[in-house]
């Protein structure tokens, strides 16, 4: 009986500090993530105000913070669309990517490859092919 009221605790104070860590681990993990959410916010403020002083590569690094960091995939074409019609380098091959790899857009990633491979992004022509070959199965 002794053995069974033992073995009865020791199971429950297992329990409890397998779940206190669970818990600690879960506390840092959150706080990490709103640090970098601080952090990303900060950055998106800084960079939109650096668009609006006149650096045009700028609205490329505010589409990919909504895009990567927040997966804000609407704010992010904004800013991409803003940056193409700039004519920025890469922002057409990154609006591609959300139209191709989150919406399956094929229209728009063709459209947006097209005009960044103009722009000169080379990367963009090997994505086009990829994009024809894999998922059009070679469909003009």
């Amino acid at each position: 009986m002794i053995k069974n009221i033992l073995l009865v605790l020791f199971l429950v104070f297992s329990f409890n500090a397998c779940s206190d860590t669970s818990t600690s681990k879960t506390k840092a993990k959150i706080k990490s993530q709103k640090d970098a959410d601080k952090a990303n916010l900060k950055n998106l403020n800084t960079f939109k105000k650096e668009f609006e002083n006149g650096d045009n590569q700028a609205s490329v690094k505010v589409a990919q913070i909504y895009a990567e960091a927040f997966k804000d995939y609407k704010n992010a074409i904004t800013w991409y669309k803003k940056a193409v019609d700039l004519k920025v380098n890469g922002a057409g091959f990154n609006l591609a990517l959300i139209y191709d790899n989150q919406y399956k857009d094929y229209t728009n990633s063709i459209k947006y490859y097209k005009l960044d491979y103009e722009l000169g992004t080379a990367r963009a022509a090997y994505n086009l092919a990829y994009l024809y070959k894999n998922s059009l199965k070679d469909i003009p």
